[in-house]
């Protein structure tokens, strides 16, 4: 089950880096590296998703919301 899982949240981050703005704002790339582990807090339309998908791309990562109704299924 939690396979069927992780490869469902692995098309929706996909989907999400395929729709990637051509555009990113300067502090999206400014990032070189990541932790192991990041949380991200803020308001509504700051670029939270946007960075952490930029960041993905190249990279050996699984992005996902904590609010996904499949993450949810798993507490």
């Amino acid at each position: 089950m939690i396979n069927l899982i992780v490869e469902e949240l692995q098309t929706i981050m996909a989907r999400r880096i395929a729709a990637l703005p051509p555009t990113l704002r300067p502090f999206t790339q400014e990032a070189t590296s990541l932790p192991r582990a990041l949380l991200l807090t803020g308001a509504r339309g700051v670029g939270k998703s946007t960075f952490l998908l930029h960041h993905s791309k190249n990279r050996k990562l699984l992005y996902f919301s904590a609010d996904n109704p499949l993450v949810m299924t798993l507490s």
